[in-house]
């Protein structure tokens, strides 16, 4: 063999051996195993073709794998450049993006929602746009086949068509119900007062600042290189999701991210610079209703565990297995100091949370929705036990 050829087998051997060295003296090493074991055991279950994960710590992703099929029929594996539907995480982007509106004073969270849409009809109520994005505006929910819209909107504008004849359920501020249609009228309004597409807006207020170069619209025509295949699970076992076009809620549930976007994007809210700290404690502080009672959301985010806690102890003794108990040990240990978005979409359901005290981030998605046969495979539940083990990882160290 000639001397290019050792040089060459020299230079692969050391690479191995370097990769083999990180791998064993990585910090993280301890957590990477324990939560590979999760994901792994997971993807054996018939109903989930693949899962993803993401984790950052104080800017860094430290963490980024991906588990199972991205698409079932061809064979073709998850990667962590596999872009998955974050579904209601989209919220928190338009969240991002109207923060940075509010920062130059192109829009008022707290005047009438029609100031910038005049158009949209007037309810029994005006209603602000702060009520919107805490989900307390009394916009309704989906109804019927809503989620399974297939033809395409052309503009925010266009989107409100779906919903905005139906009165206002309540008067505003009176009572919390999650309605994506909400955010649907605030990327109006966001359009509106910037004259100006809301995609462009997300864009330029959010991809682009933040280097997010593996988060897109979810455009069904466009060919958009690693989107994964979506499934649904039901009864009959998993098959190949509906179509769908997101395009009438962009901003309530239309975005594809890897997961490794999603953690950069989550820890660009771990302190001021993206945005100003004043309007980080502003969005991440809890809501409340008219009458005093504390939200679970701030300004776009879910501020806290407590809907999952709560539904933790509703449950009987012998329905908390030792997964859900390790769940709910962890999220009371981060409940003070965290906030998330959760997603569930035709095909996909994700999951991204924020530590905000020890800086660490965890995003988590499966490309099929449906349910589970286990709970244990649920991204909300693999986001939380990853959290957990970083998280005592990290502690370690100090």
């Amino acid at each position: 063999m000639n001397k290019k050829g050792l040089f060459a087998i020299a230079v692969i051997l050391a690479l191995v051996i370097i990769g083999i060295a990180y791998k064993t003296t990585s910090p993280y090493a301890s957590a990477i195993t324990h939560t590979e074991k999760l994901y792994k055991a997971s993807v054996a279950a018939p109903d989930v073709p693949s899962l993803a994960v993401a984790v950052g710590h104080k800017g860094d992703v430290i963490w980024e794998a991906a588990f199972g099929f991205a698409d079932l029929e061809t064979g073709a594996p998850a990667t962590p450049r596999s872009l998955y539907r974050i579904a209601s995480i989209s919220k928190v982007i338009t969240t991002a993006a109207l923060g940075r509106m509010i920062e130059r004073n192109e829009i008022d969270l707290d005047v009438d929602v029609r100031t910038y849409v005049p158009s949209f009809p007037e309810k029994q109520w005006p209603v602000t746009i702060r009520q919107l994005a805490a989900h307390l505006g009394g916009i309704r929910t989906y109804e019927g086949d809503e989620m399974l819209i297939s033809r395409p909107y052309a503009s925010a504008l266009e989107g409100l068509d779906v919903f905005k004849e139906s009165p206002l359920m309540w008067e505003p501020g009176s009572q919390y119900k999650y309605s994506t249609f909400g955010w649907n009228l605030i990327s109006a309004a966001m359009a509106g007062a910037a004259n100006k597409p809301f995609l462009d807006i997300v864009q330029d207020d959010v991809i682009t600042p933040l280097g997010l170069d593996e988060t897109f619209a979810d455009k069904n025509r466009d060919l958009i290189k690693n989107r994964v295949s979506f499934y649904t699970v039901g009864e009959d076992g998993i098959g190949n999701a509906p179509y769908v076009d997101n395009s009438y809620k962009w901003a309530g549930g239309g975005y594809l991210m890897s997961m490794a976007d999603t953690v950069k994007f989550a820890m660009a809210h771990d302190h001021a610079g993206y945005l100003k700290a004043e309007t980080l404690d502003e969005f991440l502080t809890p809501m409340r209703l008219n009458d005093g009672t504390p939200s679970p959301h701030g300004v776009g985010w879910f501020i806290g565990f407590g809907r999952y806690l709560d539904a933790i102890d509703q449950l009987e003794e012998s329905e908390r297995t030792e997964t859900i108990n390790r769940a709910a040990e962890i999220m009371r240990a981060h409940n003070d100091h965290t906030v998330f978005h959760s997603g569930g979409a035709v095909g996909d359901i994700s999951m991204m949370i924020l530590d905000r005290q020890h800086d660490i981030a965890v995003a988590v998605s499966r490309n099929a929705s449906g349910d589970l046969s286990a709970q244990s495979q649920s991204p909300a539940n693999l986001a939380i036990l990853t959290l957990g083990a970083f998280a005592d990882a990290i502690a370690a160290q100090n």
